[in-house]
């Protein structure tokens, strides 16, 4: 018997709707302030989670999360190179084209206030990107293509895409689109969450906990 979609696609208003929901209240219409929309894009993640669980009922292996093996470390920290090769690489471009990434008043507020919070936002931010877009709209949106990942790939990239180049600007869109394009294909073909949320959320910890220590002197 064929599988409803219809938890499917709630699951989806969920994982790309929030966030989508929070980033344009919040940077284009002003309608949701900064802290809330960040509340929210918290939240997303363990939202997903739930909904997998509880109103699904399917294991979370369905969206990518699975024992960890020594692949899951290997490819992680292979990750981590990669991820960082491409911060480095895209900003060298930006600068060369003059693009620079737009800090939102959140950010600011951030960098002002005690240091753990901003290494617990940024590293959340692993966390939705990985399990929300990355693990649970790839997989979701694949089946209802009829098991063809490669449109859930498509069709989460685009969307992202266009919301960080709302939140962040063109400069850090870029960013967005050519990691997400390289760790989308990542996940089609180990399809391991926790892999590629090693690859994301270490870096995101170490550079958001220099920055604040820094912001601390």
């Amino acid at each position: 018997m064929p599988r409803s979609t219809r938890p499917s696609l709630i699951g989806l208003v969920i994982a790309l709707g929030l966030p989508a929901l929070a980033i344009i209240g919040s940077h284009l219409t002003a309608g949701i302030s900064d802290r809330t929309a960040a509340i929210i894009l918290s939240a997303t993640p363990w939202l997903t989670l739930g909904w997998v669980v509880l109103a699904e009922r399917r294991p979370l292996a369905s969206i990518g999360l699975h024992g960890p093996d020594w692949r899951t470390l290997a490819f992680g920290m292979a990750g981590i190179a990669v991820n960082l090769a491409i911060s480095l690489a895209v900003g060298t471009l930006n600068a060369a084209l003059g693009l620079h990434e737009t800090q939102s008043d959140l950010m600011a507020n951030l960098l002002q206030g005690p240091g753990w919070i901003l290494v617990l936002t940024v590293t959340n931010g692993a966390v939705l990107t990985e399990i929300a877009f990355r693990g649970y709209a790839i997989e979701r949106l694949g089946e209802i293509a009829r098991d063809r990942l490669w449109i859930g790939a498509v069709g989460q990239i685009a969307v992202t895409t266009c919301l960080f180049v709302v939140s962040r600007g063109f400069a850090h869109g870029l960013v967005w689109l050519i990691d997400d394009i390289v760790f989308s294909l990542f996940y089609l073909w180990r399809r391991d969450t926790l892999a590629c949320l090693a690859a994301h959320a270490v870096p995101n910890l170490v550079a958001s906990a220099l920055v604040a220590m820094g912001a601390a002197r």
